[in-house]
């Protein structure tokens, strides 16, 4: 049991690293497996008019961080939003959706409003009714699964740098993970704009992540070559 536990200790930084290759593969077949299947369905989409009956406000924690001059504090706060409950028929029977948005309008640009009574359209699945297609589910597990494949490389390429150019460990450590992560993350990006499933993830990853990442880059490089 000693020698087991000195073996773990010894190899701690291994065990984690495989423990999250493990995890990174698990994702992304899950994330596949029901992207395929929510593509499937989507084969057999038929749009239906649902009646919105109920609309209910509800509260969700929110964290906010601020600076006191001291260091940053943390505050909670109860932040709105709505539950909206509708209910459509297909094929002479009822059933019933409900989905969550932060605000009332609607955002196509028409000026209405969510109101009890009011009409929208939903797609839904023919060969399975009650099932509404309202997102691919398995576009957060792809997310994280590329942003942990990320770290994997960065620690990959940090044990290669380690072992063939001791030296450059400073860069290593604080230039170009940054780099690898812009790269990884505007390509990831743009594929997800690219195959149009993921909503607005492609989008933030391509012009919200990437620069930043870039900014951070450019930065610590500028700062190397001063050092």
């Amino acid at each position: 049991m000693k020698k087991l536990k000195e073996i773990i200790l010894n190899n701690k930084g291994k065990i984690i690293s495989f423990a999250v290759a493990i995890l990174t593969v698990f994702l992304f077949i899950k994330g596949t497996m029901l992207s395929a299947k929510y593509n499937a369905r989507l084969q057999n989409k038929v749009s239906v008019i649902a009646t919105i009956t109920a609309i209910q406000e509800k509260t969700r924690t929110e964290e906010i961080s601020f600076d006191t001059g001291d260091g940053v504090e943390f505050q909670e706060y109860e932040e709105p939003y709505y539950e909206i409950k509708t209910t459509y028929e297909y094929n002479n029977q009822m059933y019933n959706y409900s989905f969550d948005s932060d605000y009332l309008y609607i955002n196509d640009e028409s000026g209405d409003f969510y109101s009890t009574g009011k009409t929208i359209p939903i797609l839904i699945d023919s060969t399975n009714p009650g099932y509404v297609l309202d997102g691919n589910p398995g576009i957060s597990y792809h997310i994280i699964s590329y942003v942990l494949a990320g770290i994997l490389l960065i620690i990959l390429i940090y044990f290669i740098i380690y072992k063939i150019y001791p030296a450059k460990m400073g860069k290593a450590l604080f230039v170009y993970p940054w780099f690898l992560a812009a790269t990884i993350t505007c390509i990831f990006g743009i594929k997800m704009i690219i195959t149009n499933k993921t909503g607005v993830a492609g989008y933030l990853l391509t012009f919200l992540l990437t620069p930043v990442y870039i900014a951070v880059w450019l930065l610590f490089s500028r700062i190397s070559k001063k050092n």
